[in-house]
C-alpha cells in the first residue's frame, strides 16, 4: 500500500508542473483562432489537472504544508482563468466577424460554460479545505495554524474566482449563438444549485440586474469541530433564461457552538436570509449585462474584494 502512496504521490508532483506549463502555453495560444475541437482536448487535460491536485492534498498530512498547497492552487487556477479568459475574447471576436459556423459556436460557447463552471466549483472546493483547516486548528487551540489559513482565506477572496469566466446571458444570447434557451422556473433553479453545487438550498428570490432576470438561491451550511462551528451562507445566481450559474457568493465565519445555536434560533424566528456581496473590478468589466463580480468566499472577519 505504501509503494502505491509513493508512485501516486510522485504522479501528481509530475503532473503539478505539466498542468503550469500547459496553462502558460494556453494563454500563448490565445491569439491564434479557436477551435471547439482544441477547446474540448483543453478541458480534458485540465480536468486531469484537478484530478491529480485532489489526489495531492489527500497524500499531503501536514497542514501547514496543505495550506501553502492551497495558496498555490489558488494561483494556478487564476492563471488558468485569465487564459481562458483570453480565449474567450478571441471567440467572441470570430463569433462577431462571421468566420465560425453556428454548431462551432454553440460547441465553443458549451467549452466555455463547461470551464466557468470547472473553475468556480474547484476555487469553492478550495475554499472549503482551507476554511476547515481553519475550523480544525481553532478547535485544537492552534494559533498559528489558524491565523495562517485565515491569511490563506482572505487571499482566495481578492482572487475574483468564484465568477469563473463571464459570459453574456442575455435573452439575444442563444440567438447570437445560434442555438436555443428555455427559461426555468424559481424551483428548477433551486434543483440546477442542489445538483451542480452539490449544497442544500432554502430560499430562492428573483432580481433583475443590466437587464437580465436571475434567481438568486441561498442557504446556509454548518460544521462542527470541537466547541465551534464553521457557518458558511450562500447566494447562488441563476440566469433564469438559460439556467447557467454566473456566480457563487459565500461568507464564512468560525463560532462558538452556543453562538451558532442562538444564530439559528434567531434565523428560524426572523426567517431573514444572510448573504455577503463583495466585486472585483477585472473580471467584473466583462460583462456590464452580468451580476456584479460578488467573490467574499472566506472567513466573514476579512474584507471581501
Amino acid at each position: 500500500m505504501k509503494w502505491i502512496a509513493g508512485f501516486l504521490a510522485a504522479l501528481v508532483m509530475s503532473m503539478s508542473v505539466t498542468f503550469a506549463v500547459n496553462t502558460q502555453a494556453s494563454a500563448q495560444e490565445g491569439a491564434k483562432a479557436v477551435s471547439s475541437l482544441d477547446l474540448k482536448l483543453r478541458q480534458i487535460g485540465e480536468a486531469f489537472g484537478d484530478f491529480v491536485f485532489t489526489i495531492k492534498t489527500i497524500f499531503t498530512f501536514d497542514e501547514k504544508a496543505k495550506i501553502e498547497l492551497l495558496k498555490e492552487r489558488n494561483a494556478e487556477l487564476k492563471a488558468r482563468q485569465q487564459a481562458w479568459l483570453e480565449t474567450k475574447a478571441q471567440a467572441f471576436a470570430q463569433f462577431e466577424a462571421g468566420v465560425m459556423p453556428s454548431e462551432e459556436k454553440k460547441e465553443t460557447i458549451n467549452s466555455i460554460q463547461a470551464e466557468h463552471e470547472a473553475i468556480i466549483k474547484e476555487h469553492i472546493r478550495l475554499t472549503a479545505e482551507i476554511n476547515n483547516i481553519e475550523l480544525r486548528a481553532k478547535a485544537r487551540g492552534d494559533i498559528e495554524t489558524e491565523s495562517r489559513a485565515e491569511l490563506a482565506a482572505e487571499g482566495v477572496e481578492k482572487s475574483g474566482l468564484s465568477v469563473g469566466l463571464k459570459i453574456p446571458v442575455h435573452a439575444d444570447f442563444a440567438i447570437f449563438v445560434g442555438g436555443e434557451a428555455k427559461a426555468i422556473t424559481a424551483e428548477e433553479a433551486k434543483t440546477v444549485v442542489e445538483e451542480e453545487m452539490g449544497f442544500e438550498p432554502s430560499d430562492v428570490r428573483s432580481e433583475v440586474r443590466g437587464g437580465a432576470t436571475f434567481y438568486v438561491v441561498s442557504g446556509t451550511q454548518t460544521e462542527i469541530s470541537g466547541d465551534y462551528t464553521l457557518i458558511k451562507n450562500f447566494e447562488v445566481w441563476v440566469q433564469s433564461y438559460t439556467g447557467i450559474i454566473t456566480e457563487v457568493d459565500m461568507d464564512s465565519e468560525i463560532v462558538s457552538n452556543n453562538e451558532a445555536n442562538l444564530e439559528a434560533s434567531g434565523s428560524a424566528e426572523s426567517g431573514a436570509s444572510i448573504s455577503a456581496v463583495s466585486s472585483d473590478a477585472s473580471v467584473q468589466e466583462e460583462s456590464k449585462t452580468e451580476p456584479s463580480n460578488s467573490a467574499s468566499v472566506g472567513t466573514q472577519t476579512s474584507a471581501g474584494s
